[in-house]
């Protein structure tokens, strides 16, 4: 077997061949040389007619059948063909908050930590001459306890991809900021667990209702209801040759 040598470059889009990348340098040439002329709309047009037949194929081999088994690698690849480019995420921009606005960095940073701190202030004081007291406790009673290092290792493998939660607060900033975060994280979790009361913005969650859908059509559901009645029944009798037999009957859609 013929074996024949090329060069690839890491940064080369996997859809250039050589045939595209000689008609570009030919067209280069022709640009550079008469700019006006015949020869530089011709390459040109060739160009563009080769680009978009190998990303045509690039997309029918490679990235089509990846919008139902990955719909993140597909989303990748399409960018990826149309040249769309990855924006810098700034954390400033991020919040977008009209709160935060006109703010300076500095306001914005105590903003935040006012933020951090609206969990803690839900927990009042026990009145003791209201008569609420608290349940008795052991002499040393013993309370879950979690380490700052457990909380910056779960923070830490975060899947900043995954949809936020009713707090709004995105996982990428969890996990980029987890050595920020994971020491008043730490402490909160160890003070609800000491008073036994979490946090009641910690309870909410976004419940997405599952729709019903209707996989059969209405004459098969029939049908299946049917099938399970005959099946259910001790005493059937099959009419063909061989003669009786229980169970026997079998439905066909």
């Amino acid at each position: 077997m013929l074996e024949r040598s090329i060069r690839v470059h890491p940064k080369v889009c996997p859809w250039i061949s050589v045939r595209l990348k000689e008609l570009i340098r030919k067209r280069q040439q022709a640009f550079y040389s008469n700019r006006q002329g015949l020869a530089y709309r011709f390459y040109r047009n060739a160009v563009n007619k080769e680009r978009k037949l190998r990303k045509g194929k690039y997309y029918a081999c490679k990235v089509q059948d990846l919008k139902g088994i990955n719909p993140r690698s597909w989303w990748k690849e399409v960018n990826k063909l149309s040249g769309a480019k990855s924006q810098n995420v700034n954390l400033l921009n991020a919040l977008n908050l009209p709160d935060f606005e006109n703010l300076s960095p500095s306001q914005i940073a105590n903003g935040i930590n006012e933020a951090l701190l609206e969990p803690l202030r839900q927990f009042q004081p026990l009145d003791r001459e209201s008569g609420v007291y608290p349940l008795p406790l052991e002499d040393n009673p013993e309370f879950l306890e979690v380490t700052p290092e457990r909380v910056y290792g779960n923070l830490s493998h975060l899947n900043k991809h995954k949809a936020p939660g009713p707090d709004g607060l995105s996982n990428w900033c969890l996990k980029e900021y987890a050595e920020l975060l994971y020491q008043p994280i730490a402490d909160i979790l160890n003070s609800s667990y000491k008073e036994q009361n979490l946090p009641s913005v910690w309870k909410h969650a976004n419940v997405t209702p599952l729709p019903k859908i209707k996989a059969l059509g209405t004459a098969l559901e029939v049908l299946e209801v049917v099938e399970v009645d005959l099946l259910e029944n001790d005493a059937i009798f099959d009419l063909r040759p061989e003669g009786p037999s229980r169970r026997a009957i079998s439905v066909v859609a």
